[in-house]
């Protein structure tokens, strides 16, 4: 990205290369969507509402298909508990939140495993393929809107992996 004058597409692109890397930006801006602490929005505002704008970058929009991604993470019992109780109900992410294409990579980043169906009915329904853009291309890389909307289709717990794994289709 040129300093002087940069185009829109290479602020967001800038924007999205700096969430890949996991700076202090991802961290902060995801506390804050998922806390709704109003009180960083001096801090991440700009920042949120670049990345936001992924969806319009045409370089990064690709023919929408029905695909599933993956997401791990590390959940407290009481959070695993939510979302098994949350079977047939809808919820949203509030912060954005990375999945992959690929189950192995997103199984690196924690116990709970969440499989999403997207449908790709809209352009953004299941986020915007970032991969050419990111630190880590291997982890084919998709990235959610926050508010994304799913419906939690089903819960199953594996005893031989002693793994959670919900099943989302985006709506």
């Amino acid at each position: 990205m040129t300093v002087k004058d940069p185009s829109l597409d290479e602020i967001v692109a800038c924007c999205i290369r700096l969430y890949t890397d996991k700076t202090f930006l991802c961290y902060g801006a995801n506390k804050a969507l998922r806390k709704g602490d109003l009180s960083k929005v001096d801090t991440f505002d700009a920042y949120c509402y670049f990345l936001s704008l992924m969806n319009d970058i045409k370089s990064l929009i690709s023919k929408c298909h029905m695909q599933t991604v993956y997401r791990s993470m590390t959940l407290a019992s009481d959070e695993i508990e939510m979302y098994q109780s949350s079977v047939g109900t809808y919820k949203a992410w509030e912060k954005f939140s990375s999945t992959s294409k690929v189950r192995s990579e997103a199984e690196n980043f924690g116990p709970v495993l969440f499989i999403i169906l997207c449908f790709g009915h809209l352009r953004h329904d299941c986020g915007i393929y970032i991969s050419s853009l990111s630190k880590f291309h291997d982890e084919k890389e998709i990235l959610p809107q926050p508010g994304t909307n799913f419906r939690v289709d089903k819960m199953k717990y594996d005893e031989e992996t002693t793994r959670y794994r919900f099943y989302l289709t985006v709506v």
